[in-house]
């Protein structure tokens, strides 16, 4: 049963970077983890893909043929990967023991309204047998403007709706300084339990009354569902970057399905409880100690 993750996010949001640190980290701790990328409209990397779907199509190549703008043949490239599934469920087939890193594209209408990768998400569930989890990389510079917050709590909850995935949503970029100011804990921000709280923090100047009213409107409806919470993140922190794939593991399951495959007698209890903490056993209070070097 081969395991993996959707690096999804806004451009910018460090998706690449976040896939390079996730690799080098899960490789050392002995879990063997390779990177698929699935942005055909990708640049230069900061990691080697294992599997590339350029390869296959490339965005340049839609332009070219068929006249078409740099969005329009993003997507027209997503719904050609979906007519050709069989090669990518073929080539994963080739490293089903591996954990893999799926860098995704950042444009946001393929995680919130578009269906083409949605739809490729459940041929690779249904057609590969994987069992994948959603990462969403937020940029938390953006916990700066309280709306920008809101619309970002919105998105992850959208996305969430969308893939029908176990998720994880994550403040990337937390070294980064600029949020020493913020209103609120950083717990506040993270937890997502009152964001209608955080809404109603906005001015109440005249000419935006009307937005703040929107804000506190959907933070009610964030609060309702009850789903939107982050976990902070920095590439440069293992133990920041171990506390999202220990996340990511509980919500996979990764550990005890990974046991289940093995023959029954294999294992002591003593060793079962062992394993479930191979992301390093990463607490709360170390990541607070981790956010207090930050100064958040």
């Amino acid at each position: 049963m081969p395991f993996g993750q959707l690096v999804i996010g806004p451009p910018g949001a460090g998706k690449s970077t976040y896939c390079t640190g996730m690799c080098d980290i899960a490789n050392q701790m002995g879990r063997k983890t390779i990177v698929c990328n699935l942005d055909p409209g990708s640049g230069s990397l900061t990691y080697e893909p294992t599997i590339d779907v350029r390869d296959l199509v490339t965005v340049q190549d839609v332009q070219d043929e068929l006249d078409l703008g740099p969005n329009g043949a993003l997507l027209h490239c997503m719904e050609y990967l979906l007519e050709e599934t069989d090669w990518l469920v073929a080539e994963l087939a080739k490293h089903e023991d591996c954990y893999v890193l799926f860098d995704l594209p950042g444009q946001v209408e393929l995680f919130s309204c578009h269906t083409a990768l949605r739809d490729i998400v459940r041929a690779l569930q249904k057609d590969g047998g994987w069992e994948l989890v959603t990462v969403h990389l937020c940029d938390s510079c953006l916990l700066i403007d309280t709306s920008k917050y809101i619309s970002m709590a919105l998105l992850s909850l959208s996305q969430m709706c969308m893939f029908e995935t176990p998720s994880v949503n994550v403040l990337s970029k937390i070294d980064i300084g600029g949020r020493e100011g913020l209103p609120f804990n950083m717990s506040d921000y993270t937890d997502g339990l009152h964001i209608h709280t955080i809404a109603e923090s906005l001015p109440s100047l005249p000419s935006i009354q009307r937005f703040k009213t929107l804000n506190t409107s959907v933070g009610e409806i964030l609060d309702t569902f009850g789903l939107v919470s982050f976990c902070p993140c920095s590439v440069t922190d293992s133990k920041l970057m171990k506390a999202v794939l220990s996340r990511a593991d509980r919500a996979l399951g990764y550990t005890m399905r990974t046991l289940a495959q093995a023959p029954a007698d294999q294992y002591s209890l003593d060793e079962v409880l062992a394993a479930t903490s191979d992301t390093g056993a990463v607490s709360d209070d170390m990541v607070q100690d981790a956010l207090r070097n930050y100064g958040l």
